[in-house]
């Protein structure tokens, strides 16, 4: 029969009698959660609170009752306390499955308090700085934890992340304080859990019948079939750190999309919620927004960085000591400090007037001295339509651009000598890199041009005759400094580049390759790169500008 189940039924299992709890908000209906499995209801016990899984017919399954002896090893981790579980089988439990059948293989598990992450995200519940501070080390560590133990939950989303961390307690009986007001936020120590964990890879535990392929806004681009392996949870972990790093920002919780912060299509996209998830996350420092880049702009989940190394780039402490801006990134918009207004007691400003009364009687008397001097007349000089024909005519010839790799890295010119054509920035240097035949039929950066707060750069793409899915175009950028600090050559495979829009074209393009807006941090020396792919071959082509001309409040 169908399990539905009324406030204070009582379910004996194991001899233990369990009761149905009554939901919190809705009276006389009981405290029930769905989820893509099953639900969950709330049951009470002479041992506090446990949760009942019931299972939708499709994922009642027999191999459940082995997997819970399994994973009864993981219990004792940290988040990881639902792996303590009982499941109803035919063989331990037949009283109980007679009357109620479609508990079969349904799991007893500890119950978790709090909201899902995916309930935080959906109501923008608001946290402080400390809050989001402390909600990621609480992540980073579970998930550190299980990685160091070859673990991974394999659909790590806001809907699978409990925070107890932000329990809400609505009566003294459930755990109030005396002196705490209805509906508080109250932070726990234990932070938060994994729940609907049937799916963990685990060695020595089997493959799942049904892999699942991730959750919107949370799943990497290369999990088409899906995937179960140790490395399953770091990309949506690092999309989850970045989410709760950033959620005490208002501007990051009004954008989020729904169950997420990203929506589906925006995924490893560079988009106006990257921008500004990137200038949250700059307030705890370059490696933080590091970390969260390279597993956002990765190609395979093994490219995305370990959860050992998130567990120790994260700030111990806020306010966070902030670190020089990393070039070309936006700079927060508030600064984690807030200084203290100050302003100058008059007699300040009666002292500096006076020395600057000083200070210009002195150059005055200085040049009437200097005026009465004998030869202090001035000499004849050339007329000023000589003097500007000697400014107009050029005293050297431009130098060839190299072209080459082998050539050495050029230094940059003065911004005066940068040549303009035809309203567009010529480039300073072009390198180029091929290490195969991409079957591109032209490659070419012509310029840069800047109109109406945008930059555009100019140039011709050809495609190969043959189209595959896999060919496509990318343009990315460096700043200089960051060449020049580490003394390397643009062509070097190490150097991360950085995509201007993070589109990979597919089309031929002649004229206009890509048009984005600068920053208020924008480098004036920057590298360009145009690189395209074909399979596993690729072509590179590298062009330095110096936009010093186009934007006269770059960064020298």
């Amino acid at each position: 029969m169908v399990f539905q189940p009324r406030v204070d039924d009582q379910l004996l299992i194991d001899g233990t009698s369990y009761r149905i709890v009554e939901h919190p908000e809705v009276p006389g209906r009981p405290y029930a959660q769905e989820g893509r499995q099953g639900i969950v209801y709330q049951l009470k016990g002479p041992d506090g609170f446990r949760a009942l899984k019931a299972f939708k017919p499709m994922y009642r399954v027999p191999a459940l009752v082995s997997l819970a002896d399994r994973l009864e090893h993981f219990a004792e981790l940290p988040g990881l306390q639902v792996c303590q579980r009982t499941v109803l089988s035919a063989n331990r439990h037949a009283d109980l499955l007679k009357d109620h059948t479609d508990l079969t293989y349904a799991v007893l598990m500890p119950w978790v308090e709090g909201p899902t992450w995916m309930n935080v995200v959906l109501l923008k519940r608001p946290l402080s700085p400390e809050q989001s501070l402390a909600l990621a080390h609480a992540l980073a560590r579970v998930l550190t934890t299980m990685e160091e133990r070859n673990l991974a939950h394999c659909d790590l989303s806001s809907q699978n992340l409990m925070v107890p961390a932000l329990a809400e307690r609505v009566s003294i009986s459930r755990g109030l304080r005396p002196d705490a007001s209805p509906g508080a936020i109250q932070v726990a120590s234990f932070g938060v859990a994994l729940v609907d964990v049937e799916g963990m890879y685990a060695p020595g535990l089997d493959r799942p019948r049904d892999i699942i392929s991730g959750s919107a806004g949370y799943a990497h681009r290369s999990l088409g079939e899906g995937v179960w392996a140790p490395e399953a949870d770091r990309f949506s972990g690092a999309v989850l750190l970045a989410e709760i790093l950033s959620w005490h920002d208002d501007r990051v919780r009004e954008m989020a999309h729904g169950e997420s912060y990203f929506e589906l299509a925006e995924t490893q996209q560079y988009c106006e919620r990257l921008r500004l998830l990137r200038e949250v996350l700059q307030l705890y420092g370059n490696r933080v927004v590091t970390l969260f880049e390279q597993a956002w702009f990765s190609n395979k989940l093994i490219e995305c960085p370990t959860f050992g190394e998130w567990a120790v780039t994260l700030p111990q402490a806020w306010p966070v000591v902030m670190a020089p801006p990393v070039a070309g990134r936006a700079t927060p918009s508030r600064a984690p400090v807030q200084r203290a207004a100050t302003r100058p007691r008059p007699w300040v400003w009666i002292a500096l007037a006076l020395v600057a009364l000083v200070a210009l009687a002195a150059v005055i008397v200085s040049l009437v001295i200097h005026a009465l001097r004998p030869g202090a007349l001035p000499v004849p000089g050339p007329t000023p339509s000589a003097t500007r024909a000697a400014t107009l005519t050029p005293t050297a010839q431009p130098t060839a651009l190299p072209t080459s790799t082998v050539t050495p890295r050029p230094t940059p010119a003065p911004t005066s000598s940068q040549p303009m054509l035809a309203g567009r920035l010529a480039p300073l240097a072009v390198r180029s890199v091929e290490p195969g035949r991409s079957g591109y039929r032209r490659l070419n950066l012509d310029g840069l041009s800047y109109a109406r707060g945008k930059l555009t750069l100019w140039g011709d793409v050809q495609m190969p005759e043959g189209r595959f899915p896999d060919q496509f175009w990318l343009v990315s950028w460096v700043g200089d400094d960051v060449i020049s600090r580490y003394n390397l050559d643009p062509t070097d495979g190490k150097i991360k580049w950085f995509p201007v829009t993070g589109e990979y074209r597919k089309e031929d393009a002649q004229g206009a390759l890509a048009t984005w807006s600068p920053t208020e941090n924008t480098r004036c020396l920057v590298w360009i790169q145009l690189e395209a792919k074909a399979g596993k071959i690729s072509e590179r082509t590298m062009v330095q500008f110096d936009l010093s001309r186009l934007l006269p409040g770059c960064i020298k």
